[in-house]
């Protein structure tokens, strides 16, 4: 009940000084308050002494007295009552408070006090203001202090430093502040095992659009056709090879068309030579499609995709040259619109997407 009391005289003066300074506490309350309540001490020199008796409660003369007995001869108050210690005669009992009395000493004693200091509640608790849980109302600190250096709600003492990248091979799923993450080699796992590609994968340089029995080797197409349009080229002329139509081929289509030297009709590059050329994200193995392997690249991973990959190759609504001759005067190609192959002159230009294998 007493610490009730405390402290509900207590916070209307700790709202108003908090205003002024937000760490503010009880604790500097109580310093405030012994420091202006200090204990009343006596002075008494040898021989007779005046004394009143300051404190609230009364106290019985032996034991306020009992520190000192051997430097006490006589104590008397006003009304004639005595106290002579030699003797363990008491006739005054009690000192009260605002009375006056006498005492006379065969020594003197300096700094001496009847009262005790004020007793103030025990109150344990965070007394450091920087702290989260700082408590105004704690007057002992019990070593229980929280901080939050980074703001982010998580005590210091709680935070685990580590990845929080859910892909990376050293995830930690109980970080709670961003550490180094590391990740496997592409094209393998965090184990060191080597990945087999799946259908629609990014990579190898392009976008897997064909994996073969073992699933270890297929087939990628860049993310992008070839700038510009081109001519297949050899407009009117046989060419020796070129003419494999299966997945599979168009490697080796490719290389008989330049091997032909084939000219085009308007001085360009031929389509197999502009494969051949390319350099793209690191790799320089590039070729024209056969026939079979770009429809399969239209059904896979282009217009006739729609349902499943969506046309993740980005391919247009125009038709594309695969390298696989038919004629004299044509080779084949494949409309991305709609799928159809048909073959086209030549000398026609067309758009090109190329490919490698892996």
């Amino acid at each position: 009940m007493k610490n009730l009391l405390y402290i509900l005289l207590f916070v209307p003066l700790y709202v108003i000084a908090q205003n002024d300074d937000p760490c503010y506490s009880i604790n500097d309350y109580n310093l405030l308050t012994q420091e202006t309540n200090p204990i009343i001490t006596k002075n008494f020199v040898q021989g007779w002494n005046m004394f009143g008796y300051p404190c609230v409660q009364p106290i019985d003369l032996v034991e306020a007295f009992n520190s000192i007995l051997d430097k006490i001869e006589i104590v008397r108050d006003n009304n004639g009552s005595v106290y002579m210690p030699e003797y363990g005669f008491n006739s005054i009992g009690f000192l009260e408070r605002g009375e006056g009395y006498q005492i006379k000493m065969n020594a003197t004693e300096y700094g001496f006090s009847f009262c005790e200091s004020i007793s103030l509640p025990v109150i344990e608790g965070c007394t450091d203001c920087e702290a989260v849980n700082f408590s105004w109302l704690a007057t002992t600190d019990d070593g229980n202090c929280n901080y939050d250096s980074d703001g982010d709600g998580i005590y210091d003492a709680n935070e685990v430093l580590g990845c929080q990248d859910s892909s990376a091979c050293n995830y930690n799923e109980l970080a709670t502040d961003e550490g180094e993450c590391t990740y496997a080699e592409t094209g393998y796992n965090c184990e060191g095992d080597k990945l087999q590609h799946q259908i629609g994968d990014f990579a190898e340089g392009g976008i897997v659009f064909y994996i073969d029995e073992t699933g270890e080797h297929g087939l990628v197409a860049t993310q992008e056709d070839l700038e510009g349009t081109y001519e297949w080229g050899c407009y009117g002329e046989n060419v020796d090879g070129a003419n494999g139509t299966a997945i599979g081929t168009g490697y080796q289509n490719t290389l008989d068309i330049v091997n032909q030297n084939c000219q085009t009709e308007y001085g360009s590059i031929t389509t197999a030579q502009a494969a051949l050329d390319a350099q793209i994200d690191g790799h320089e193995d590039w070729y024209l499609p056969s026939r079979d392997e770009l429809y399969e690249m239209y059904l896979i991973i282009g217009q006739g995709s729609l349902n499943v990959n969506n046309n993740i190759g980005g391919f247009s609504d125009r038709w594309y040259w695969s390298s696989s001759g038919y004629t004299y005067n044509g080779a084949w190609s494949v409309y991305f619109s709609n799928g159809l192959t048909y073959y086209y002159y030549k000398s026609y230009p067309g758009k090109v997407r190329v490919i490698r294998a892996y």
